[in-house]
């Protein structure tokens, strides 16, 4: 269901006047924040994958909520049968809070503006093979979430990938800026961890 355009005119009114300015603003639908409303936005804990855990509280028996992504690791969820979705967090928050941090009810204000992508380090070594390496490596450029499965399982050495969500700074850089910069500081990283060890 869609809002209601309203246009505000400033200036002359006279049809054709150039000092005539046409402002576009949107109003929302009654029903359409009543829905938000309803929803709350909550942190996902560990980076873990929004389907996974659709799946897990569905097999849980809340096959009435839908977790939609909102960028990051941020998601919205709703229930589908309509009816407020806090009832459900609240007879159940220890459930919930197991998957999710930060729930608060859905607001206008709430505006996510972060968005996630895969970074990969090249030139790791071996001795330096951990989360806690993988968490240094891109801590200038976002927030960590995860590390790809076959990275963490060690079943390739020639790079890893890491899912990280971009902090306000670099949004809106592009991805090949991105990796260049992790690149370059994966490499100062690694090269002051020899020098510590040979100290050491």
């Amino acid at each position: 269901m869609t809002g209601e355009k309203v246009h505000d005119v400033g200036g002359s009114s006279e049809q054709g006047n150039p000092s005539t300015k046409l402002v576009h603003k949107y109003r929302s639908n009654a029903n359409d924040v009543k829905w938000a409303r309803q929803g709350v936005v909550a942190t996902v804990k560990y980076g873990e994958a929004i389907p996974v855990v659709q799946a897990q509280i569905a097999d849980a028996g809340f096959q009435n909520l839908h977790i939609i992504p909102l960028g990051a690791d941020k998601v919205f969820i709703h229930s589908l049968s309509a009816e407020d979705v806090m009832i459900n967090f609240n007879g159940a928050r220890p459930f919930f809070d197991h998957f999710f941090s930060s729930i608060v009810r859905w607001d206008k204000e709430l505006l996510p503006i972060q968005r996630v992508a895969w970074v990969r380090l090249y030139g790791t070594s071996l001795h330096a093979w951990s989360v806690d390496f993988f968490k240094l490596c891109v801590l200038d450029c976002g927030r960590y979430l995860r590390t790809d499965e076959f990275s963490l399982e060690k079943d390739r050495f020639d790079y890893v990938r890491v899912l990280e969500s971009k902090s306000k700074h670099v949004v809106d850089r592009d991805d090949h800026e991105l990796g260049n910069h992790v690149d370059m500081l994966v490499e100062k990283i690694a090269a002051d961890l020899v020098c510590v060890m040979r100290e050491s």
